[in-house]
């Protein structure tokens, strides 16, 4: 079915889906009629463009690079940084919902 609806006396464009992605199409290029004379075929028109940006939702968390990570640290070590660990979040770069901060949950 259609994605977006046009009320023909208003206008208003709907969206008929509830399942927009991003992640799959971040935006649509619609084309619209506007025809005087109540939409009859004798009626003058003309054409827009209505382009439609789908938002960004926090719909994935992030994602280690890497499931299991092991290094090499020499006894004695002192505040050195030990490894830094990398994440994949697949929301809009730079915006909070692709932010991640880490917390040590288990085996301090």
């Amino acid at each position: 079915g259609s994605l977006f609806t046009v009320q023909a006396d208003t206008g208003d464009i709907s969206l008929q889906t509830p399942s927009l992605d991003r992640e799959k199409i971040d935006r649509y290029t619609v084309l619209l009629e506007a025809r005087d004379m109540g939409g009859q075929s004798f009626g003058l028109c003309n054409t827009g463009t209505v382009v439609i940006e789908v938002g960004d939702a926090n719909d994935h968390a992030p994602m280690c690079e890497h499931g299991v990570y092991e290094v090499f640290i020499p006894e004695n070590t002192v505040n050195a940084e030990v490894i830094k660990i990398g994440v994949i979040d697949k929301d809009i770069r730079g915006t909070p919902a692709w932010h991640a901060t880490f917390n040590i949950i288990k085996g301090n």
